[in-house]
């Protein structure tokens, strides 16, 4: 029953994070939005094209296909051989989640530059970019401390030739890429101290270590377990 509501409540969560970007795109394009706003900024971060105010409703109507895409594939994972107890539906509905919401959040953005009329990016304040990265370190050390408990899947983990292939390959590297990935959240929480460009910098290089690190470590597992079950064998 628990698991059940569990369910529920990421499905509930999923539908209000697809819809919440719409509605209130439309609140703010009927009573806030001027008639005309910026509508795309060039390199430098300045517009240099101004347009209707309905366009505003492009964002939002482009994260509906997201979602539903992300539906359908977790319906696909529901039916994943390894994965009956629904675990792989769970985890790509998590994932679609966290995607929703940098989405939603996405989205406040740009009513924001166009209800304030913003015409230079480097005119906004950075704290907003900020607490989205501390969101997203959160949700990398989250993810970090979850690897370890999933059992066997397609969807989720390190996926590689090796932990595919062996139960005891995926175990130990589970483990050891929860604890790269958990450290590499705690980097990119720190580095929000630093410039933009840093920041930005330190969490995509600390995240792309960690998988890296991960597929190394099951490559190593599971030629070391091959060799072993070759040994036995002579």
């Amino acid at each position: 029953m628990k698991g059940a509501k569990l369910g529920w409540k990421i499905w509930a969560a999923y539908l209000i994070l697809t819809l919440l970007p719409l509605v209130v795109t439309t609140v703010a394009v009927v009573w806030f939005l001027p008639e005309e706003i910026p509508a795309h900024y060039g390199v430098f971060g300045e517009v240099d094209r101004w347009g209707s105010k309905y366009e505003s409703f492009i964002f939002p109507l482009l994260i509906i296909p997201f979602s539903g895409l992300m539906f359908g594939t977790a319906k696909a994972a529901s039916m994943e051989i390894w994965q009956s107890n629904g675990t792989g539906r769970k985890i790509v509905l998590a994932c679609g989640v966290i995607g929703l919401l940098i989405f939603n959040a996405v989205n406040g953005f740009f009513l924001y530059t166009s209800w304030e009329m913003v015409e230079d990016l480097g005119e906004v304040p950075d704290i907003g970019l900020r607490i989205l990265f501390l969101v997203l370190s959160l949700l990398i050390v989250a993810l970090g401390l979850w690897m370890p408990i999933v059992k066997r899947n397609a969807w989720f983990g390190v996926r590689t030739k090796w932990t595919m292939e062996s139960e005891t390959v995926w175990v130990k590297s589970q483990k050891f890429g929860g604890k790269l990935f958990a450290a590499a959240g705690l980097v990119s929480f720190i580095s929000v101290i630093f410039p933009m460009s840093w920041m930005m910098g330190i969490t995509c290089v600390s995240v792309f270590a960690a998988a890296v690190g991960s597929a190394l470590y099951s490559r190593r597992e599971g030629l070391r377990e091959k060799s072993e079950k070759t040994n036995n064998k002579l």
